[in-house]
């Protein structure tokens, strides 16, 4: 039972600095103003965060972000979960998803990208469900042969980030429509984006992260669209945006064990890494319990809202 002078609200523009801390605690690298204010407030698709407040203070918050599956499915995407230690074990999490989770009325699902801990916390609270790992697969830098003939180019505010393959009977999917990326790639606030075009108009977005401590870049896949997602033009964009990058140690991609794209990948070479999150889910009707098969998902760094 929580206490009654607890007050559940939405998350507003004030809240931020005392947010930043929350999040920031528990997210690596470093997330300044600038960002939580792009993340919660600034996004181009449909988003409630709720917070609980003790005494002026922020104690915790839930964060739902409403997508479109490939299939047309609606689903709820958990982010931004945060309990202080002090309030943890006293049911606040249930309060918090709750309030937020009965915000969209449409929703068939809701699910979360998550570390270990947030699936321990979904599972014993909120009776989720975990169908599988995320695995984020590494691959070390080799020589920029761009044999492929690629377009590389950064991304600007002038670009369109166009979407082509929405084939319902393909790997089940997040819908990354144009207003959807501009949002997440084109004014994201802390990177920029670089675009690795094919003769053929499919394309990957790709980021440079740089591990300061440890003197490592890495070369995130982001995104990708293909006209038509089989393994032999999976793996030949893929390549093509391998070979392409520059000034980078390791590329690395997200893959769910036993989907298309991570068999594509290992046969590519990549490997597992020692960082996973965990993709768990709670879903809406017993006709759609295919959703759990986790080997039906292709899931990308782009669905990180983070």
């Amino acid at each position: 039972m929580i206490a009654k002078s607890i007050i559940i609200r939405e998350v507003e523009i004030a809240d931020i600095p005392q947010i930043m801390p929350l999040l920031n605690d528990i997210w690596r690298p470093y997330k300044p103003a600038d960002y939580f204010r792009w993340w919660i407030f600034e996004s181009l698709i449909p988003v409630i965060a709720v917070c609980a407040v003790y005494k002026d203070e922020i104690i915790g918050m839930f964060m739902v972000f409403k997508r479109k599956l490939t299939n047309g499915l609606n689903c709820g995407v958990i982010m931004g979960t945060i309990i202080t230690p002090k309030w943890r074990g006293k049911g606040l999490l249930k309060v918090l998803a709750d309030k937020a989770t009965i915000y969209f009325k449409d929703i068939d699902m809701v699910c979360c990208l998550t570390n270990l801990n947030g699936k321990k916390a979904l599972e014993k609270n909120l009776d989720f469900r975990t169908i599988g790992s995320i695995e984020t697969m590494t691959l070390p830098k080799f020589g920029n042969t761009n044999q492929q003939g690629c377009i590389c180019k950064p991304i600007t505010s002038d670009i369109r980030l166009d979407i082509r393959n929405m084939n319902s009977e393909g790997p089940l999917m997040f819908e990354a429509d144009e207003r959807f990326r501009r949002w997440r790639i084109i004014k994201h606030p802390l990177y920029s984006h670089q675009l690795i075009k094919a003769k053929s108009n499919e394309y990957v977005v790709t980021k440079v992260f740089y591990d300061k401590e440890n003197g490592i870049g890495y070369g995130d896949i982001v995104d990708f669209e293909l006209s038509c997602l089989q393994k032999d033009s999976l793996a030949n964009l893929l390549n093509s945006a391998c070979s392409s990058l520059e000034e980078i140690n390791v590329i690395t991609i997200q893959a769910i064990p036993n989907s298309l794209l991570y068999n594509t990948v290992v046969e590519m070479g990549f490997v597992e890494s020692r960082v996973k999150h965990y993709f768990c889910m709670k879903v809406n009707g017993s006709q759609k319990e295919y959703l759990y098969d986790s080997s039906n998902w292709l899931l990308k760094w782009g669905d990180f809202l983070r």
